[in-house]
């Protein structure tokens, strides 16, 4: 499933043709993933994988290079998630210095909504839970009692070796989860929008964009790619103005990170952000429809005029 997700997808990197999927983002639980993703401001996310014991963020291969807000917070992030699990993590870095692969969870929802996105690899550090390194990958599962469990409380199994009590005991991963909440919450990590609207309108929050797959290798001999694809991408979600008629939408940036995968191939990074807008629609229960578009950064808050004032959908 980590190699199926569209952007970037089809170099092949660490992934057999059989193992890719059908297409960029074919499968039904990678289809699951990017609709919340796409229909909720998601600033924060965390995807959980075994059997190693480590903290990523993008990118995952290292054609694509650092991205642009690497040193605007989200390099501390991770060192800040790890360090909160009284550093039993301790291997914190971008995913393709670790090892390279292609189509993950990261690199899509990062460079579609600058929410940040970071892989937790977890588990892997007793050798008594299947695999110390990516280069020793074990077909079975780690022992949930004396491994997963343990990692995620910092607390021993009840039959857990010393290896195991001593790579897990006291070093909680579940503290980086709440800190990862925690930083979700924070308005200067993502943006802010303000304003007044009549109680019970529904706000829409919406863009539109192509996200782009790598050159898509072809199952040929001798090898050769078809030209990159177009993925037409669509963020949106809503809500409703409470009775007080005031609002706050937490939203991610419209100002957009500039993709490493584009319609001419992959170019290296960090390549500076893209000054996009999100369109605001404003539906009240009386008052007609209203729009109006809005360039927004991280760390900024818009304060709005009355969304009554905004022009009028349709006239």
């Amino acid at each position: 499933m980590n190699r199926n997700y569209p952007f970037g997808w089809g170099s092949n990197t660490d992934v057999t043709f059989a193992a890719r999927g059908s297409g960029p983002g074919s499968e039904p639980e990678v289809k699951n993933t990017m609709a919340i993703v796409e229909q909720h401001q998601v600033v924060d996310l965390v995807t959980n994988h075994t059997n190693e014991h480590a903290i990523f963020y993008p990118p995952v291969d290292l054609a694509s290079g650092a991205t642009p807000d690497l040193n605007m917070g989200y390099q501390a992030a991770a060192q800040g998630l790890a360090g909160a699990t009284n550093d039993g993590y301790t291997n914190v870095r971008d995913s393709a210095d670790d090892y390279e692969t292609s189509g993950e969870t990261i690199d899509w929802s990062y460079y579609a909504t600058r929410g940040l996105a970071f892989t937790f690899e977890v588990v892997g550090a007793a050798a008594d839970c299947n695999r110390t390194s990516s280069t020793s990958k074990s077909p079975s599962a780690p022992n949930y009692a004396n491994c997963t469990v343990p990692d995620y409380t910092g607390t021993p199994g009840p039959t857990s070796t010393p290896g195991e009590t001593t790579a897990f005991g006291g070093h909680p991963l579940r503290n980086a989860y709440y800190l990862a909440l925690v930083y979700a919450s924070l308005g200067r990590g993502h943006s802010v929008l303000n304003g007044v609207a009549p109680p019970g309108t529904t706000l829409t929050v919406q863009k539109n964009f192509s996200l782009y797959t790598a050159p898509i290798q072809q199952n040929t001999t001798p090898p050769s790619s078809l030209p990159p694809e177009a993925i037409p991408t669509q963020l949106t979600s809503t809500m409703v103005v409470p009775r007080n008629g005031y609002f706050r939408w937490d939203v991610n940036p419209s100002v957009r990170p500039t993709p490493a995968f584009r319609a001419d191939g992959e170019h290296t990074g960090p390549s500076g952000f893209l000054p996009e807008t999100w369109t605001l629609t404003c539906s009240t229960p009386h008052s007609g429809t209203h729009r109006i578009t809005v360039t927004i950064d991280k760390g900024e808050r818009a304060w709005l005029s009355a969304c009554t004032s905004w022009p009028r959908v349709g006239g």
